[in-house]
């Protein structure tokens, strides 16, 4: 089947992956979009050839997508998965005038993390690892299970700690009503990480807002509903584009 163009008025997606993972989480989402869009999934610092650089962690991630806007000189809609939504988030405060809009999935204007799991991260990663997953999913999806789990033993101690590390500092809850792009905001219903009243909160305070609560799926609910989600993402664009 013959793809159709890229139409030249389209934003580029610039998508950014969650904590302890990589732009390929996003493959599924980038196959059902590039047709119509030109997709870009990163991988944040610290993650393949992506060497691990030094300093805080949020600021490093934020430079490194707002230096890619700058490379575009395009309009761009950048759509962040929890880690990735804090990103996003910051790249809407701090250069509102590289963006047409925010993608916000399964995130928070405040993101703290338990301690234990923090603590368990440092002493024994495999386990928290484990820990982790049992928190990222509601369905029972073996291969996108392990795939998960492979992306982040791949991803490694440090880098995915420091993501956490900033996860845990990320606090703009008194900076939303500053964020005037429109917004799609997507969460699971039974996500655990970062539950539905997070997205809520940010639906509240963020001025022009969509926000779609997809059924039967937890904190990977662009994994665990797909299709779904990929319907609802389209028909955003579509509507605000």
């Amino acid at each position: 089947m013959n793809k159709q163009p890229i139409q030249q008025n389209h934003p580029t997606l610039i998508l950014i992956h969650g904590a302890g993972l990589d732009g390929s989480v996003w493959q599924p989402v980038q196959e059902s979009l590039e047709s119509l869009y030109s997709v870009r999934a990163i991988d944040l610092n610290g993650r393949g050839e992506n060497l691990l650089r030094q300093g805080n962690s949020l600021d490093i991630f934020t430079q490194d997508v707002l230096s890619i806007l700058d490379e575009l000189q395009s309009p761009a809609v950048v759509v962040g998965h929890s880690l990735g939504g804090a990103v996003a988030m910051n790249v809407a405060l701090q250069q509102p005038e590289h963006l047409v809009g925010l993608g916000l999935i399964s995130t928070g204007a405040k993101l703290s993390v338990l301690p234990t799991l923090l603590a368990l991260m440092e002493s024994d990663f495999d386990g928290a690892v484990d820990f982790l997953i049992g928190l990222l999913f509601h369905r029972s999806l073996p291969k996108v299970v392990q795939q998960t789990r492979n992306s982040m033993l791949d991803t490694g101690q440090s880098s995915t700690l420091r993501d956490f590390q900033a996860c845990n500092s990320f606090d703009v809850r008194e900076q939303l009503g500053q964020i005037k792009v429109p917004a799609w905001i997507c969460v699971g219903e039974y996500d655990q990480m970062t539950p539905v009243k997070f997205s809520e909160y940010l639906a509240e305070h963020i001025s022009n807002t969509t926000l779609d609560t997809l059924p039967d799926a937890g904190h990977m609910v662009m994994l665990e509903q797909a299709e779904l989600f990929e319907q609802h993402l389209q028909q955003w664009l579509n509507k605000t584009f």
